[in-house]
């Protein structure tokens, strides 16, 4: 997920992976393309890298939301997943 210009709300002591990134335990992105919380499971935010990582569990589509376990993503309207390869995308929606 690009989390460039996000805002972050951060609930859990961060996780420093040396020269890596960080992981959190628990999390919520606010980004122009939707609003992530996670609550269990951990997100990734490498260092020098505009991305978030989460991992992939069985989620439920809700309308615009994915719902798993762990996690809870919210797709502002414009926006969805799409699969490469092994990774999934958030991209706008081009008609």
């Amino acid at each position: 997920m690009d989390i460039a210009g996000a805002h972050f709300g951060i609930n859990s002591l961060p996780i420093q992976l040396d020269t890596l990134g960080t992981v959190f335990s628990t999390i919520k992105i606010i980004a122009e393309w939707s609003i992530l919380n996670v609550n269990y499971g951990g997100c990734f935010l490498p260092n020098n890298s505009s991305k978030a990582y989460i991992p992939y569990k069985n989620y439920q589509e809700k309308e615009n939301k994915l719902i798993c376990e762990d996690w809870e993503l919210e797709l502002k309207d414009g926006w969805i997943i799409k699969q490469y390869e092994n990774n999934y995308k958030i991209i706008k929606n081009i008609k």
